[in-house]
């Protein structure tokens, strides 16, 4: 069935299996029939969005304030710290948003859900100066491509390497967080994913992580242990 109305892997797997597995559990709970294991089809993992760095933020930033450009700056600044969706940027409307105490909530999200998203020092002072009004959209863009077209202009600009609202927003929100040492399910929750495999799988990069690994064990000295397995007195 997910073959026949799907082409792509991971739509196949959140459209089709998710739903089948979930009427499959109802049935064996209700003693209609047996368990049942249905796999997942496999998911190449994505390397079309690559995660941004201070450096790159400061650089973009910079010329939307050269440019005049508040609104860009504060929406992927948004995007960035807060993890949230081009759409959900964009759709963002200023009775949501509660800049006294550092919040805001995303009314129309991609799991049909309210949620709460927490705003940095930073882009408080940002969005503080775009005369936020209830009724009136906070980010001043009527769609998600409006704001990937003025990016891109952006960054040509600034003479650096165009990225996407969603590797500069969300995909910079999931990898910087697990830099800074955030646990994976604060990360998840503040982020509003719900599968931590498409979380770590998708979202989270690791540069050279090899050599931090190896790094990590020449900082610590570790328990001598023979081959035995018991830990030496």
């Amino acid at each position: 069935m997910a073959i026949e109305l799907f082409d792509n892997p991971a739509t196949r797997n959140r459209q089709g299996i998710t739903p089948a597995r979930s009427v499959i559990n109802h049935a064996h709970e209700r003693g209609w029939c047996g368990p049942i294991s249905v796999k997942l089809f496999p998911v190449p993992k994505s390397r079309k969005h690559k995660p941004v760095d201070r450096t790159w933020l400061d650089a973009f930033l910079d010329q939307c304030d050269k440019d005049n450009l508040p609104h860009l700056a504060a929406a992927v600044l948004f995007m960035n710290q807060t993890g949230a969706r081009a759409s959900e940027a964009a759709n963002l409307m200023g009775e949501h948003v509660d800049l006294p105490n550092a919040a805001v909530v995303l009314a129309k999200t991609k799991t049909a859900e309210w949620h709460p998203r927490y705003l940095t020092a930073e882009l408080v002072a940002r969005m503080a100066s775009l005369e936020i009004a209830d009724g009136k959209k906070v980010f001043g863009y009527s769609h998600p491509t409006s704001i990937n077209h003025r990016m891109r202009k952006v960054c040509k600009r600034a003479q650096i390497e165009y990225r996407s609202p969603h590797s500069a927003g969300r995909h910079s929100f999931a990898t910087n967080a697990m830099r800074l040492g955030v646990g994976i399910k604060d990360a998840m929750d503040a982020g509003g994913w719900k599968s931590a495999a498409l979380f770590m799988e998708t979202y989270v990069h690791s540069d050279d992580p090899g050599r931090r690994v190896a790094s990590a064990f020449e900082g610590k000295k570790l328990a001598q242990v023979p081959a035995n397995g018991l830990k030496t007195k």
